[in-house]
């Protein structure tokens, strides 16, 4: 439908925002700002894409703050839920709460209770909440409340999102077995979810279940050929489970074959990649030479926004290597970037 097709487009442009793309995001929200539907978020969405362009338009700020406070008026409880699901993962958690407060104080549904959980668990990730044992408890009490009453409420049992909430709440708890009987029910209601089955795999390896790890694996490579997830899952088994460097290195050359088609514009998620397997190759060079291979990728993505994070990771891949001067020459360019 004519709504589902909005959303898909304002959701599109936020991944091309978080890719670098602000122009490209602006021309798709202009698009669908007038629709009644999706007019707060494609609103809030334009507002915030202006303010990171390079170059920033202060009348069409202007004009979209005016625009703003007409459109919170009027929006529906579902635009609401996508503004504020919108502003979570911009990290702007105030007019998140917010818009999420608004539909709960007037009609409370299992949607709007699921939006919240996911809004406070963002906001903790975010604000380090799960970073330490002290500061997790109150974070994941909001998050299990909100997730708990979606379930709870009229359609909650189908709401996959509400479901996929207890899974992550049962997960920081380090519950194993329940987030694993939690993303049970998400794998058997919805087949085709193919997020579910990689959070059953994920679930699986902190268990040590490999074995069923794998058999997951392999489903989600039925459903989608080439899913980063498994691959980087496979590499991992191949390396730390199996000690088979030799087919690790062949994976790890698909891997970034996978992330140039499906991911050419995400230079943390290469990193990511990078930084796991160099520290599980043991040293390994023909792995090695993959992992710098593709944190040089990283780098040319960022160019001149190439941060110390990415200098130091590349230093300490070449003191792997036995490249002591190389890895001297970054770590000081690391420094030099720091202290600019």
């Amino acid at each position: 439908g004519t709504r589902d097709e909005a959303s898909f487009i304002f959701w599109r442009a936020l991944g091309m925002a978080k890719e670098g793309s602000v122009n490209e995001a602006l021309r798709e929200c202009d698009v669908i700002v007038h629709r009644r539907e999706v007019a707060l978020p494609a609103t809030a969405a334009l507002l915030y894409y202006h303010k990171q362009a390079q170059k920033v338009d202060r009348d069409a700020v202007e004009s979209l703050k005016a625009a703003m406070k007409r459109e919170v008026g009027s929006a529906t409880d579902h635009a609401l839920l996508m503004a504020a699901l919108f502003n979570a993962y911009t990290e702007q958690f105030g007019d998140a709460r917010q818009y999420v407060q608004r539909v709960l104080d007037s009609v409370p549904t299992s949607v709007a209770h699921a939006t919240k959980g996911w809004v406070e668990y963002l906001a903790g990730k975010s604000q380090g909440g799960f970073s330490s044992s002290k500061t997790v408890g109150p974070v994941i009490e909001k998050c299990e409340a909100a997730f708990n009453a979606a379930a709870a409420h009229e359609g909650g049992k189908q709401n996959v999102d509400a479901l996929m909430g207890r899974v992550k709440v049962a997960e920081a708890k380090r519950q194993w077995q329940q987030a694993l009987d939690l993303v049970n029910e998400v794998v058997v209601q919805f087949e085709w979810f193919v997020p579910g089955l990689i959070e059953k795999a994920k679930v699986l390896m902190q268990t040590a279940d490999w074995e069923q790890a794998m058999e997951t694996a392999q489903r989600i490579t039925q459903l989608e050929a080439d899913n980063i997830e498994t691959l980087r899952l496979s590499i991992l088994y191949s390396l730390a489970v199996e000690a088979r460097k030799s087919t690790a290195a062949q994976q790890l050359q698909q891997l970034v074959q996978c992330l140039q088609t499906q991911e050419p514009r995400n230079p943390a998620l290469w990193l990511s990649c990078s930084q796991l397997f160099a520290r599980l190759a043991c040293r390994d060079r023909s792995i090695i030479n993959v992992t710098v291979s593709m944190l040089r990728r990283a780098m040319e993505m960022l160019g001149g926004r190439v941060t110390s994070v990415y200098l130091t990771e590349l230093g300490y891949q070449q003191l792997l290597m036995g490249q002591i001067n190389d890895a001297a020459q970054a770590y000081h360019q690391a420094i030099e970037k720091d202290n600019s």
